[in-house]
């Protein structure tokens, strides 16, 4: 991987943003978390729970966590698990305790990936075509046994990930996006692995899916367009301070198809400035 060439990127930003309806339909994962659930392919359910995603291989087509526990093992809230007598790991769940189970909250969902090395995945299954707004977070609540987990936001196929994060004990990562247009049936996709580590890690999560109004209320947050040679592999980075004691961080990474792409940075809130550059890749 060659991480040598880079460019600084000067860009012509576009601002786009838009805040949120109570009018609108909208749905949250943890509020909306329940025993009923359809879990064969066919099934229109808003809300549905996947085992088995590889994140060096994406599908988009997953097996169902298929098998609900009122109480999961010792654990002591309910939970969509993997089939198989005994089995606790991976499983979606919501602690609907009164008190922190592994550092996670009363009325938090969490997800707790695979022992095989395998993610797991909360989907959003889009009930018609249009812009959506979203906005979550994934917190690890517990994983002093593991190495922390690696999460992603995106559609599937992985090739183009909305957000995403490696995340350490107790860390907490953002994430909010005004406009994502889905087709009718459309997934999206909240995917966290053990980042190469089956022990336990415990990942708390909030995941909010609304109807982007027709009419919307603007503030300010920068899209970025770039361009780069066909077939080759980019990654997008941002820093605020040229020189100071800030890293370039990385926003996404994609491979260049010749029309260029645009990149929302929806973790710009706060900043007084910003830089970005373009470091490639190499090919794919």
């Amino acid at each position: 991987m060659n991480l040598n060439r880079f460019n600084l990127v000067l860009v012509s930003v576009a601002w786009l943003s838009a805040s949120w309806c109570a009018s609108a339909a909208s749905y949250s994962f943890a509020d909306d978390f329940s025993d009923k659930k359809d879990t064969t392919a066919g099934s229109q359910d808003r809300w549905q729970y996947f085992q088995s995603v590889v994140t060096t291989n994406r599908t988009g087509v997953y097996p169902h966590l298929d098998v609900y526990a009122s109480s999961l093992g010792s654990l002591g809230y309910p939970a969509w698990r993997r089939r198989g007598a005994g089995v606790v790991y991976p499983h979606v769940g919501k602690n609907t305790s009164d008190h922190i189970i592994y550092g996670v909250m009363p009325g938090e969902g969490l997800l707790v990936p695979a022992r095989d090395g395998t993610g797991v995945a909360i989907g959003f299954k889009s009930p018609a075509a249009g812009y959506y707004q979203v906005q979550g977070s994934v917190r690890a609540a517990d994983n002093r046994d593991g190495t922390g987990v690696n999460w992603y936001l995106d559609r599937g196929s992985g090739a183009a990930n909305l957000a995403f994060g490696t995340l350490g004990m107790g860390e907490n990562n953002n994430f909010s996006f005004p406009a994502v247009y889905l087709n009718q049936g459309e997934f999206l996709y909240l995917v966290v692995d053990p980042n190469g580590n089956i022990a336990s890690d415990f990942i708390a999560v909030d995941f909010k899916v609304s109807e982007a109004p027709a009419a919307v209320s603007m503030i300010w947050q920068p899209t970025l367009r770039v361009n780069g040679i066909p077939g080759r592999r980019y990654a997008i980075e941002s820093i605020d301070q040229v020189g100071g004691a800030d890293s370039w961080k990385v926003l996404t990474t994609y491979t260049e198809d010749g029309q260029g792409k645009l990149i929302l940075d929806p973790t710009w809130v706060g900043a007084h400035q910003r830089f970005y550059r373009m470091v490639e890749l190499g090919p794919e």
